[in-house]
């Protein structure tokens, strides 16, 4: 009798499949991806079907925001602000957020165009000028007695979500 040695397991089996090259191995099925580290780029996010697709929440991405097109941007991308920070930061890090919007806006580059605002109160009159900006707020509260609130200016492009604006008197 001849006996065949296989090579047949979890690391050798899936990784001839382009598509599904890891293996699950709870199922023994494979994947595209066992946790959000297997995928990248526009997908960067391991579904409960173990495929990689866009972001949908903020949670989700390691620096916490998910961009309007479902990817998640570095996190050297991401100017965070927290109203109850302490004063005086600048790098307006996820670790060393800035206090006020005012102060991160400052660190606003073109590489550098993703505004994560905490959740809280705002008191402050905003101005956009020249920037293309993308702004998450989920529970987030701008507010000013100055007219405009925000003010936007000669921007590219702008999206915000989640942020709530009150105050001012608006204009015409």
């Amino acid at each position: 009798a001849t006996t065949i040695a296989l090579a047949w397991g979890p690391a050798t089996d899936c990784a001839r499949f382009a598509a599904t090259p890891l293996c699950d191995e709870a199922s023994g099925a494979c994947v595209a991806c066992r946790t959000s580290t297997d995928c990248s780029g526009a997908a960067p996010v391991c579904g409960a079907d173990h495929s990689c697709r866009s972001c949908t929440a903020d949670a989700e991405c390691a620096a916490g925001f998910c961009a309007e097109a479902g990817t998640c941007p570095p996190a050297e991308q991401v100017i965070h602000v927290d109203s109850t920070a302490a004063a005086g930061n600048v790098a307006c890090t996820a670790g060393a957020p800035c206090r006020t919007i005012a102060a991160g806006l400052a660190t606003a580059t073109a590489g550098r165009r993703y505004l994560a605002l905490a959740a809280g109160m705002y008191a402050e009159q905003v101005i956009l000028d020249g920037r293309a900006l993308e702004v998450a707020g989920a529970g987030a509260e701008l507010t000013s007695s100055f007219n405009p609130v925000l003010d936007v200016r000669n921007l590219a492009s702008l999206s915000v979500r989640g942020l709530r604006i009150r105050g001012g008197m608006g204009r015409g």
